[in-house]
């Protein structure tokens, strides 16, 4: 018998992704809903929604949030604004 491992392909972390998170930490300091908006130059009620339908409280930082969170939040805004 022969084994054949093979990776998923969902392993791999897309380039989008990364570029998604760097944006969200553009200013740690602030508060996620500003720190995202102002990365992504989307308008603070779009992302509050964005936010709100991913179950994400947007008084935390972007330091706060977990890497699931992170995931969740940029598949909402895939499904939004680039798909």
């Amino acid at each position: 018998m022969t084994v054949l491992i093979k990776p998923h392909s969902n392993n791999q972390i897309s380039h989008d992704y990364i570029d998604f998170v760097r944006r969200g930490f553009s200013n740690p300091r602030k508060k996620i809903i500003n720190s995202v908006s102002m990365g992504l130059k989307i308008d603070n009620n779009e992302i509050k929604l964005l936010m709100n339908k991913t179950d994400i409280d947007h008084s935390l930082r972007p330091q706060h949030l977990t890497l699931s969170q992170w995931g969740n939040l940029y598949k909402n805004y895939k499904k939004i604004y680039v798909d």
